[in-house]
């Protein structure tokens, strides 16, 4: 699913709008995919406990196709 976001996501043929809330929905996924800790409401059943130091990390566009495609080759070998 990751990889069609990110696929439709640079198609010319759909609107900036549409464009810009596919971008944000999967950067929204690759930063929580990242997260290896439970924050609040942000639960995460592989990673229960909140870790002391919470570590900070930022994704700007130009590292996001390439931050999806290294998640979808390790997570999901076989949709690539």
């Amino acid at each position: 699913a990751l990889k069609t976001i990110v696929d439709l996501a640079y198609k010319k043929e759909i609107s900036r709008t549409t464009q810009s809330m596919l971008l944000v929905a999967g950067m929204v996924t690759v930063c929580a995919l990242q997260r290896k800790e439970s924050r609040g409401a942000h639960a995460r059943e592989d990673f229960p406990s909140l870790l002391p130091k919470a570590e900070h990390s930022h994704i700007s566009f130009v590292s996001f196709k390439q931050k999806v495609q290294q998640l979808v080759q390790r997570n999901w070998p076989d949709e690539h």
